[in-house]
């Protein structure tokens, strides 16, 4: 499973700590960035929401694209 980590560049969770989370998947991840603190999502919301929806999207034409290829062999 892809994992995606979000982070407040002026948080006391260093860029390292964010990193540390591509250990644990070995499908795909990306660190976004965003100025504040923890609670950058409050100011970011627009950006935010737009990177989690185009994350989505890859994801879902992913899947489909996995899903036909899989239903073509049957």
């Amino acid at each position: 499973m892809p994992i995606h980590v979000f982070g407040g560049k002026q948080d006391s969770i260093s860029v390292e700590q964010l990193l540390d989370w591509q250990e644990e998947t070995c499908t795909g991840f990306s660190l976004d960035m965003f100025e504040g603190h923890h609670f950058y999502l409050v100011d970011e919301q627009t950006q935010l929401l737009r990177l989690l929806r185009c994350y989505c999207e890859q994801h879902l034409t992913r899947w489909r694209n996995s899903a036909s290829r899989h239903m073509n062999r049957a």
